[in-house]
């Protein structure tokens, strides 16, 4: 039963209106469930949209709400392998994803997968689409290695159906690249990167959206490398666009301000930082509420300025309700969640509150390893961090069994000159200072200079 406030709500939805969305989207369903009854496939399909409304909206829990309603019921009247039955589990996987259930994310994406493949074959846009979704929740939970042979795949077919310069084979070099980064290996993502970004710019131009994204991720990329001032002209050259051509207060260039916030907050120019972080935090607080995602993504990046100004009652004032509203919204193992309590535990370790600073960074470096693996940068980043504290509490041999892991990854990840590498070394070096043990201390400090 075809109803013309349906198709609004999906232009309004493409169009960024999520808000206009959802009340079409809302009337929609309700008088379908009243004509039609709750189990009519019209009415399901419009809950399948609506649920994918609430994640963009920011709600990603009752998006999955609806969205499991919707699978249940579409598996019970279309089957396991319908067109939108399908749609309907990706949808979800992605919401499960947003909420950083990335396990249940990756179970979903791994049935459609399978099923995109037996149904359309390998080389289906579909079936490709699904190998990104998965490698993309692969990423997330620190299965580097698997993300990075989907997106191997996906790249070497994109080449040889679409071509080169496709805009989907762009899009796959700029996924595997996003993989090489995390994986340690900025090196090669570089190398990817600045082919897309050549590419964007001769395809479409300096000012287009696709080509200013591409800029935005060479940039992360040298921040990656530890280049801050190469990713803070990328960065600023971006937001400048973004301001012209969309807007003050555009997602898109709400996101150019934080990401340049967070490199000059690694250049030590925090002012600046914190002017930005500021900026962006009364935009997404009014368009977005306070609770958002975003919203509390921006008072964490605040936050971490103020620790690094030194301002850490200020820092401790915000991170403290941000924790507890992620916990609320995003549940307790979201990295978002992880990324905070790491900040605060910082911020405790340097308020001298070590007993809180311990009681946080022990879980998050359990969560961490539980869910990302022992290797990954942000298991390693939690991991250097309860070294430090370990450190300051006297407890030098668990610190050294903590501070030895980390240098060795970063090396063999990093690279011996990179700046995560470096600070790695200087901690550990320190610890063997305490520990008395100068001549591997001194072995340390000399190869930083050497």
């Amino acid at each position: 039963m075809p109803d013309f406030r349906e198709e609004y709500a999906t232009i309004y939805f493409y169009a960024g209106r999520t808000q206009d969305a959802e009340d079409l989207g809302v009337a929609v369903l309700t008088k379908r469930k009243m004509l039609l009854g709750d189990d009519h496939p019209d009415t399901i399909l419009t809950m399948a949209k609506l649920a994918v409304v609430y994640r963009e909206l920011g709600r990603p829990n009752e998006g999955v709400e609806l969205g499991v309603m919707a699978v249940e019921k579409l598996h019970n009247f279309l089957g396991d392998s319908n067109f939108y039955t399908l749609e309907a589990m990706g949808n979800l996987a992605f919401a499960y994803h947003k909420l950083g259930k990335l396990k249940e994310a990756a179970e979903l994406e791994v049935v459609v997968l399978e099923k995109r493949r037996r149904i359309l074959g390998y080389n289906h846009s579909h079936t490709l689409l699904a190998m990104v979704n998965l490698a993309w929740t692969y990423r997330d939970l620190g299965k580097l290695i698997e993300a990075e042979k989907l997106e191997v795949m996906v790249l070497q077919m994109r080449m040889e159906i679409l071509g080169e310069d496709h805009p989907d084979t762009l899009l796959a070099m700029g996924n595997l690249a996003w993989t090489y980064r995390d994986l340690g290996q900025a090196k090669k993502a570089k190398e990817l990167e600045v082919v897309v970004l050549q590419k964007r710019r001769k395809i479409l131009g300096e000012d287009h959206r696709h080509t200013l994204h591409a800029m935005s991720n060479l940039a992360s990329t040298y921040r990656d490398l530890g280049q801050f001032k190469e990713a803070a002209e990328l960065e600023v050259v971006v937001l400048e666009r973004r301001r012209k051509i969309q807007g003050e207060d555009h997602p898109y260039t709400l996101t150019a301000m934080g990401n340049l916030s967070w490199t000059y907050r690694e250049l030590g120019q925090l002012g600046r930082a914190e002017q930005l972080d500021l900026m962006v935090l009364k935009q997404r607080r009014n368009k977005l509420g306070r609770d958002h995602p975003d919203t509390l993504t921006t008072m964490a990046s605040l936050a971490l300025t103020y620790q690094r100004a030194g301002q850490l009652e200020k820092s401790e004032d915000l991170a403290v309700p941000v924790l507890e509203k992620c916990r609320n919204t995003l549940g307790d193992d979201h990295p978002a969640t992880l990324c905070v309590m790491n900040d605060l535990a910082s911020t405790y370790r340097l308020l001298g509150d070590l007993k809180k600073a311990q009681e946080i960074a022990v879980v998050v470096l359990e969560r961490r390893k539980n869910i990302l693996g022992h290797s990954h940068p942000g298991t390693l980043t939690a991991m250097g961090n309860l070294g430090l504290i370990y450190h300051d509490l006297g407890h030098l041999k668990e610190a050294l069994e903590l501070e030895v892991v980390v240098c060795e990854k970063r090396k063999d990840t990093l690279g011996y000159i990179h700046p995560s590498t470096l600070a790695a070394r200087r901690n550990l070096a320190l610890t063997y200072r305490d520990l008395g043990r100068l001549d591997e201390a001194l072995e340390l400090e000399g190869m930083e200079w050497s």
